[in-house]
């Protein structure tokens, strides 16, 4: 396991970690509320005698002082944003660190001005539209329907291809507004856009590994080039790349 803090102040703990297949956690809890997003692999989390399966693009809730364990099935990389300071979130966004929760379609440009600010001011009232932002999100359910649920691992594997719709829906016997309908009602956005989140949190590992180019990663993720790499980036990250690694340096 490797652990990089990434801002430390009075408020919150951002840190990305990375976690190695084959790793289990035994019983822990966290001394701070969270919020995970999972930026590339899975892994299975046992909660009060409940399994549940978190995969790559998913992003959790996580209160304080939860008992809970992990077995990585994979390698894994979690960007993790601890609130250190409770007292500072309103009443109704503090609703939304009430329960364990998984949700997709979160991004982090609603979170990344944090980094451009040094008012005390600024930085309670980003914390708290982040998290006003999670809780308009629809939830992901645990009752997806086995179809959908083969279709999005099958987009979990291969986000780097050029998949359509249209495709899926021949691939799978469905037809393609059904199947565009249904996937919205339990992921909370398009395909097309869950791709992309796929390929931007991935990104976002590769960033964090330090091992490739910008150019080796816009292509290793599926992006045409480039430039289209930085464009979808900096729409969902609220940066560019560069911008991005400026942050985490």
């Amino acid at each position: 396991m490797k652990k990089q803090i990434i801002k430390d102040d009075e408020l919150i703990r951002v840190t990305q970690t990375h976690y190695e297949k084959g790793l289990h956690m035994p019983p822990h809890t966290h001394e701070f509320s969270a919020i995970s997003l999972i930026l590339k692999g899975g892994f299975q989390e046992l909660i009060d005698g409940d399994s549940r399966e978190v995969c790559r693009a998913k992003t959790l809730i996580k209160p304080a002082h939860v008992l809970h364990s992990d077995h990585y099935d994979d390698d894994c990389s979690i960007l993790c944003i601890y609130l250190k300071d409770e007292s500072i979130i309103d009443t109704k966004a503090r609703d939304v660190l009430k329960e364990w929760t998984g949700m997709y379609g979160i991004n982090w440009n609603t979170f990344q001005p944090y980094f451009n600010t040094e008012s005390l001011k600024e930085r309670k009232q980003i914390i708290n539209s982040f998290l006003a932002h999670l809780g308009t999100s629809k939830n992901a359910s645990d009752e997806i329907p086995e179809w959908i649920y083969h279709i999005k691992s099958y987009l979990d594997l291969n986000f780097t291809q050029n998949i359509q719709t249209s495709e899926l829906a021949d691939k799978y016997g469905i037809h393609p507004v059904y199947l565009a309908r249904v996937f919205r009602k339990y992921y909370g956005l398009s395909i097309k856009d869950y791709i992309k989140s796929l390929r931007i949190r991935n990104s976002i590992a590769s960033i964090f590994e330090k091992k490739q180019s910008l150019s080796q990663i816009a292509v290793g993720n599926g992006f045409a080039d480039q430039s289209h790499f930085i464009r979808n980036f900096k729409q969902e990250v609220g940066t560019t790349p560069k911008g991005f690694k400026k942050i985490i340096a």
